[in-house]
This record gives C-alpha cells, structure tokens and sequence, in this order.
C-alpha cells in the first residue's frame, strides 16, 4: 500500500471510525527492515505535519507504532515503540509543544487488515499521527488536504483498540489539567508494563507446552519408527525362511544274496514323518536341517525255511540340508544324512536282523516341468553314496538312486503349498557275508511353505 513520494494518494476518508473529532493519517515514511529512524528523504512528511499542527493549534496528536505479526511480540513491541518515539522527538525538535504530543506502541496488537498474507502485513505495518481534539468542520478540511497531499493517507477503518483509546482516554484529556493527563498516562503506562508481563508469561507457558508436545511427537515418531524397523527386520527374517511337513508311506522289497545265491525276500513296510527347514543364506542358495522318523514293520515272503522272530527297529535319520535354484526351472541339492538303526540282513544262512547305523552324502536335482497360477509339476532324482557304516554295515560298493514325480497345489492356500510325491528307486548295502538288495516305492503328502 505504501508508494514514492511521488504517486498520487490512493485511500482517502474523511471522520475516524464512529467519531467526528478525530482523523487517523497515515504517514508514508519507508522505514527499513526493523529500524525507527527517519532517513532525510522523508524528513518532508515531518516538516509537513508539524505545519497541520500550527493551523490547528487546539488540537493534539497520538503518534502510535504498529507492526504485523511476524517475529516475537517483545521484538515488535521495541519496533513500534522506537519509531513513534522517534517521530515525537523530531516534531518536538522542529518547534512543537511536547505536551501536545501523545506516543502509544502497540505491536501487533491493533490489526487493520489480515496478518495471513504478504498484503495485509504491509497494511498493519504502519505509523499513525491521529489529529484530535477538532470540531467537525476541521476534520473535514483536514481531510481535504489530505486528499492533496502525498506525504498521508487517510486510513478506513482504525483498529478498536486505536479507536478506543482515542475516544474514551485521550479525547477526555483535552479539557484536563496537564497533572491529570501526566496522571493517567503514567496509570496507562503501568498497566501496558502489566499487560506486557503478564503476556510474556503467557507465551512462555506456552512455549514450554509446545517444546513439551514436540518432545512427545518426536517420541511417539521414534517409536514408530523403531517399530517399524523392527517389522521389517522380522518380515525380511520370515521371507528367508521355508519349512516342510510331509507324510510318508513306503513299500521296500528286501532281497540278500549269500554265496552266490539268492536268499531271502523280506517286505519292509514303512510310514512316517518328515519335518525341513532351511534358511536363505545367500541368493538362490538355503541351508538347513531335515529330521524323520519311521514306523516299520517287515514280514518273511514264501521261505518257511528260515526262522523269523517278527522284530525290527523303526528308523531315525538326522540331515544338513542345501539347495541352490541354478535358475527358475532347475534346482541342484546336496545332504550329508544320518540314518539311526537302519535295517540289514546279517547272515542270510541264519537271518538275523541287525541294527546298523550309516551316514551318507546325497547328491539331488529337480526340474519344473509344468507351471500355471494353480499347480507345479517336477521331475526328481537323486544318488546316495554311504560315507561310513556302523555295526555290521560295510558300505564300500554301495550306491542307491531314486527317481520321481512330484505335483503342487499352489491356490489353496496363501502362504503353503499341497504337494504330493511318488517315489521309485533301488538301494545296494553289501556286508560280510550278504549283498543286500532294496526296490523302494514311495508316496508322500506334505504340506510346504510357498517359497519352497
């Protein structure tokens, strides 16, 4: 709103809000960034409201300081005050009665516009010289003139709190002694030093509640934050992980061969649990631990010569478990597998039933063959080659392969798969005086994890 020296006044009205005997001017004086002086260029708007006041002689002037909201209420306060002071001192200097002469600051406390936008702070950013103490028809040529003048412009609407003190503290003044005027403007003076306390209290409070509702905001975003890394963390945990549940029946063929003859069949029937894990150690490459347990019972087929006392161990076996996906389709496999009590013929003459443990290295493949959004369909194979038999098991020349097919259920359920498996191989174990002979047919139904 405020222009040069040069450019025609632009807001000009004649009375003040609701009185008649008092116009509020507002002075175009280019004050720089927080600072009260006067530069020379302005000293005319100075020289010229001293003028106003000698054509006026009974009247009096409130020179008041207000700044917009930016920056603390102190700071504004310093502000305001300065440049009315400042201006009094210059009026007084160029030859007016001080005692005419009534200074108030009022920071950002007495509004004329908005404070929310860069042209409504510039409104509130002003010095005021409010010509008081006319008659009606002053006012009106003292509006007139400054219609013609471009050192003021007539503001619309003062604030209230201007208002207000004009009319209900300073325009009563005007047929006071000068004691009471000194009076009452140390009693005004006393309680702006109160009200300015009180409010520096205030916002001090306040900031003490805003610095205590930061701390607790940037607690509770911490602790989000923790948790949220701590759910990461635990998903990044549970995506490298995969386990297995399986359900195995078997049918085993047993067959011994002693001295160049073939001696006994035996049918080993079997069913049991498996349960795997394994963890994503590396990209495509998982490690882990596979345990079973196997329920067993054999029965003697079509050779009543021998003697047969019905017992048989169940087998336990322990594995280290690897696998590396070479790509989308093909997966290669290596365990090192402990097998507890495995069954062996020991002296096929007499056929006794012998408990030999055996630790041994598996070398696995398999291959997608097929799949959609709801099935996968695999190829499988595998050699086991014995590393050291215990008890009666010698496992030099032993060798055993499987093959199979293996069929997953991938819709019916989100995180596991339904596979199911069939099984065929053949498995040699040699001993002392027998080599023995295993067909091994197998079924299994496992449920697994998806990343499996």
């Amino acid at each position: 709103m405020f222009r040069n020296l040069g450019i025609f006044l632009l807001l000009i009205l004649g009375l003040s809000n609701a009185h008649a005997n008092s116009v509020h001017l507002g002075l175009r004086i280019n004050y720089k960034t927080a600072m009260s002086h006067v530069e020379k260029k302005d000293m005319p708007v100075v020289i010229l409201l001293k003028k106003i006041s000698d054509v006026l002689p009974n009247s009096k002037i409130l020179i008041s300081g207000h700044t917009d909201s930016l920056g603390s209420y102190e700071t504004n306060v310093e502000l305001s005050a300065g440049r009315a002071e400042i201006l009094k001192l210059l009026l007084v200097k160029n030859g007016m009665d001080a005692n005419r002469i009534q200074t108030k600051w009022f920071s950002f406390d007495a509004p004329i516009d908005t404070n929310e936008t860069e042209t409504g702070r510039s409104n509130n950013r002003r010095v005021v010289a409010t010509i008081y103490g006319l008659t009606p028809k002053q006012s009106e040529k003292l509006v007139k003139a400054a219609k013609a003048s471009n050192r003021f412009y007539v503001i619309d609407v003062e604030s209230d709190k201007v208002t207000d003190f004009v009319d209900n503290v300073l325009e009563p003044q005007v047929e006071t002694t000068v004691d009471n005027e000194a009076l009452k403007k140390a009693e005004e003076e006393a309680r702006r030093a109160e009200e300015l306390k009180a409010q520096k209290l205030k916002e001090e409070a306040l900031l003490l509640e805003e610095q205590k509702k930061a701390e607790q905001l940037l607690k509770e975003q911490q602790e989000a934050e923790a948790r949220k890394l701590r759910a990461e963390s635990w998903r990044k945990f549970k995506e490298k992980q995969r386990y297995s549940l399986g359900y195995e029946v078997s049918d085993n063929q047993l067959t011994a061969n002693s001295a160049g003859f073939e001696a006994i069949w035996v049918t080993d029937f079997n069913h049991g649990l498996r349960l795997a894990y394994q963890y994503n150690l590396a990209p495509k490459f998982w490690l882990g631990l596979e345990a079973s347990y196997k329920f067993r019972k054999f029965r003697l087929d079509d050779n009543l010569i021998y003697n047969w006392d019905g017992s048989a161990p169940n087998l336990l076996s322990f594995a280290i478990i690897s696998d590396f996906a070479f790509n989308e389709k093909l997966n290669f496999g290596f365990d090192i597998k402990y097998f507890e009590d495995n069954f062996i013929i020991y002296n096929g003459l007499n056929i006794d039933l012998e408990k030999a443990s055996l630790l041994s290295a598996i070398i696995r493949t398999d291959y997608k063959i097929q799949s959609s959004t709801k099935y996968t369909t695999r190829i499988n194979f595998w050699l086991e080659n014995p590393l050291l038999g215990f008890g009666a098991l010698d496992p030099s020349g032993s060798l055993s392969y499987y093959g199979g097919l293996d069929f997953s259920f991938i819709k019916l359920h989100k995180i596991y798969d339904f596979n199911i498996s069939l099984i065929y191989g053949l498995r040699n174990f040699e001993n002392i005086q027998n080599e023995q002979t295993e067909k091994y047919l197998g079924f299994e139904i496992k449920i697994r994890n998806k990343k499996w």
